[in-house]
């Protein structure tokens, strides 16, 4: 008898590959016992997934003889496997040597007792061994069909594993009485075809051994394996959206097959079986059924079914993206069934008279014209000629038309005008000046239009009518007025002062406008120009007059005779213009002040008004103490005021726009005058105020110290000096040094220290008299020189040098402790 899946040990040897485990685990393999729950020792018996044996070595009568199987076993470097065997008890002997996971051993004779393991290993070494597994074959013969574990078998063409060792001759049959059968020579494996039909297939076989020695009938039995065929329709799908469906099949051993739509008949086609195949459904509503039989090798045969619904016709459309209205009557469909292979589309509901065409899920469409909902019809069918309907609404755009003449405006003094003319959804339009439009066409929509109003001041209409897809129409209109003229009735000025303006004063000016065709002239913008004055505006009164003042200050610019024109623009561009029947005369009181700022410091300047006017520079003739580069004496006319500082630039000034204090050891303060600035130090500090200020030029500076007298100073001959030291620091008062500037009396203009106290350079080149020098006040720089102008006396100096008309001169690089200098400034 054979023992098929006996698996025992014997003691000795169980014990000697136990203790080769744990040396193999402790020399050759790093397998530590696992950590739960990561195993990754196969070895380890607590391991889920090997309980120990990562092989699980297999041994069963096949193929011949004893065919071994095992399980890929993941070492280094692995590059095959070793198989060692055992028989009847005794030492195991390596029997071969495999790159595969399995080996048949056809070594193997009738009553022995078989033992195996396998070895992994690599190039250098051997791994933990296997499990053993026997096998015990019987004295008798043996005979298994396909091997000795299988009971099923889902083909007639089988092999048979015949062992019988000695055995010369060999008869089979696949029944006991051996019908038909012949003895053929022994062999331990055939191929063998078993009988038809159902039942237990059994295969006999009897041997002859040498000596003619004749075995007994000896047998083993198989069934055929079922075919439990299934079909499934649609990869089980509970729906399909079409009649051209797929079928999955499986019938284990099958051969052929029959596929049909109703219950199967026996004069079906028999089909060669396949796994998979395409089927058409029938038309119509209802369950969809698929029927199938198979039969196998062995004839067997065995039904099935499987059954699918028509995916139901849902259908929805939808216009222009589930709208609510729409500009045009062409629209976009969107159509959703799914499953659906043909489409009608109507404006109105279905008659029977319509065509199929394909279904498309995106489609353009014409809406019916005229006012109200516009609705869609559908009607779908797909492949099984299941039809379903639905609709969707959407209405026309109501036509919100509009229409604005120059963007709105009240006025305008042209005829040529533009209309804006937004409106949603319009196609065409037509315009018109009046309200009867009948014999005016149709055209093009277009928002924007130029249009010419008709002749004549007044209140102009345009009257607009649109329509749109639907041919639905609505009328709006604009007005607007036509004003093409501006007219001034008259234009006059009165002031609070009497005889020439002063400062405090104030003037009114007054414009009366001519009434058009809409009355008074109001809306409008009226300027009041006044040579040398920055633009007045007038205020409109809202009855046609406009009216402003100006006040008169002492930072008010000079004017005389000055004409005052009035610009008037009325509230749609048209321009007019007005002269005052009288002049303007206004002049700033020489001596007025003035403070500005010095730039962007701190600190700023006092300036004094010089007005405009002549003088005589130069020497008197035999003037006392006088010098002949003051001569010849000439008139110098200066066409416009201008500003002087009312004091020398002081320390103070100098360090808030330079960061720096030149002077030192002759008066140091912030009042006192700076000095050892040279003109050249100077021309950086204008540079720094941006040129605002600049130095005076020397007929400037003299006709401002002179402040109207030609006497030898400002407060007259002085023939003695008694009353120089009232007026001007100089050598026989000083300190020792400067003073603050401004502590004696100024001149007439309101000027300090233009005598005495540090000389003040000037703009000119020196010349060594006034021969062909400049006569309307400008600096003399051309020709150039070698020195540079300086005025005025200084602290350290004889009371001569303070007179008015005195003049020395120095290099512009040079810097003297008692030099400074005093700015002027263009009037505004």
């Amino acid at each position: 008898m054979i023992n098929r899946k006996s698996t025992f040990l014997r003691g000795f040897l169980l014990t000697v590959m136990l203790l080769s485990f744990m040396l193999l685990t402790l020399i050759s393999c790093d397998l530590d016992t696992p950590s739960d729950p990561s195993w990754t020792n196969p070895l380890d018996a607590r391991n889920p997934d090997t309980k120990g044996d990562p092989y699980k070595l297999c041994a069963e009568i096949a193929n011949g003889g004893i065919r071994l199987t095992w399980n890929t076993v993941e070492i280094s470097q692995l590059t095959g496997y070793n198989v060692y065997c055992s028989v009847n008890d005794s030492g195991f002997v390596e029997l071969a040597s495999v790159t595969d996971t399995s080996h048949t051993d056809t070594t193997i004779r009738n009553g022995h007792h078989y033992e195996y393991y396998v070895v992994a290993h690599s190039a250098t070494a051997e791994a933990e061994t296997s499990n053993v597994a026997s096998a015990a074959i019987n004295s008798d013969p043996v005979i298994f069909v396909e091997g000795e574990n299988d009971t099923h078998t889902p083909t007639r063409n089988v092999t048979l594993t015949i062992l019988a060792h000695g055995a010369e001759r060999m008869m089979l049959s696949n029944n006991a009485n051996f019908d038909s059968s012949e003895w053929e020579t022994y062999t331990t494996t055939k191929n063998w075809q078993l009988s038809t039909r159902d039942g237990t297939k059994t295969v006999y076989v009897k041997v002859v051994y040498t000596g003619d020695d004749t075995s007994d009938v000896i047998s083993d039995e198989i069934e055929p394996t079922p075919l439990n065929p299934s079909v499934t329709i649609e990869d089980d799908s509970t729906y399909t959206p079409t009649r051209l469906i797929k079928l999955t099949i499986d019938a284990l051993g099958a051969t052929q097959m029959q596929v049909s739509n109703q219950p199967l008949y026996s004069d079906e086609v028999w089909l060669d079986f396949t796994n998979t195949m395409d089927w058409d459904l029938t038309t119509g509503e209802g369950t969809k059924f698929v029927y199938l039989n198979v039969r196998n090798d062995f004839l067997i045969e065995t039904e099935t079914s499987d059954q699918i619904e028509p995916q139901p016709l849902t259908p929805s459309i939808a216009i222009e993206h589930d709208s609510t209205h729409t500009l045009t009557r062409h629209v976009e469909l969107a159509i959703n069934a799914t499953g659906a292979t043909e489409i009608q589309l109507s404006n109105t509901p279905f008659t029977g008279s319509e065509q199929w065409q394909p279904f498309s899920e995106n489609m353009v469409w014409e809406l019916a014209t005229g006012s109200g909902i516009k609705t869609v019809y559908l009607k779908v069918r797909n492949d099984f000629l299941i039809e379903a309907e639905a609709n969707d609404q959407i209405e026309p755009q109501a036509l919100t038309p509009s229409i604005s003449i120059n963007s709105d405006s009240t006025y305008i003094n042209h005829r040529d005008i533009t209309l804006s003319l937004p409106t949603t959804g319009a196609l065409w339009m037509k315009l018109c000046d009046t309200l009867d439009s009948a014999g005016v066409d149709w055209q093009d929509y277009t928002n924007r239009l130029n249009w010419s109003l008709t002749a004549g001041d007044g209140w102009k209409h345009v009257y607009a009518w649109f329509r749109n897809d639907f041919f639905i129409s609505n009328m709006v209109s604009d007005s607007i007025g036509l004003d093409t003229h501006a007219s001034i009735a008259s234009f006059n000025w009165s002031s609070t002062g009497s005889g020439g303006l002063v400062p405090d004063d104030r003037v009114t000016f007054t414009m009366q406008t001519t009434d058009d065709e809409f009355g008074a002239e109001t809306g409008g913008r009226a300027v009041v120009t006044v040579e040398g004055w920055s633009g007045i505006e007038l205020v409109d009164q809202a009855n046609g007059s406009y009216t402003g003042s100006y006040a008169i200050t002492t930072e008010t610019p000079e004017v005389s005779n000055a004409r005052a024109i009035v610009s008037f623009i009325d509230r749609t561009g048209n321009e007019s213009f007005f002269e005052a029947n009288q002049c303007l005369t206004y002049h700033i009181p020489a001596g007025t002040e003035r403070t500005f700022s010095l730039g962007n410091s701190d600190e700023s300047i006092v300036m004094c008004w010089i007005p405009a006017g002549s003088f005589m520079m130069g020497r008197q003739d035999g003037e006392q103490d006088s010098e002949d580069e003051e001569s010849p004496r000439h008139l110098v006319t200066f066409s416009k005021g201008f500003w002087m500082g009312k004091y020398e630039v002081t320390q103070g000034q100098w360090e808030a726009v330079m960061g720096n204090n030149p002077a030192h050891d002759y008066g140091v303060g912030v009042d006192y005058p700076v000095y050892y600035v040279s003109w050249d130090d100077i021309q950086e500090f204008e540079s720094a105020l941006d040129n605002t200020f600049r130095l005076p030029s020397e007929a400037e500076w003299e006709y401002a110290c002179r402040a109207g007298t030609t006497t030898r100073f400002y407060w007259g001959d002085d023939g003695n000096y008694s009353e120089i030291g009232n007026y001007a620091v100089y050598n026989s008062n000083d300190p020792g040094g400067t003073a603050n500037v401004g502590t004696k009396r100024p001149n007439a203009w309101g000027l300090y220290d233009m005598s005495g106290n540090v000389y003040e350079w000037c703009e000119d080149w020196y010349q060594s008299d006034y021969t062909n020098a400049p006569n309307d006040g400008s600096a003399w720089v051309s020709p150039s020189g070698s020195c540079r102008v300086f005025r005025g006396g200084g602290w350290g100096y004889i009371a001569r040098v303070c007179r008015s008309a005195f003049r020395g001169a120095n290099p512009p690089s040079a810097r003297v402790y008692l030099l400074g200098f005093r700015l002027a400034r263009d009037a505004d």
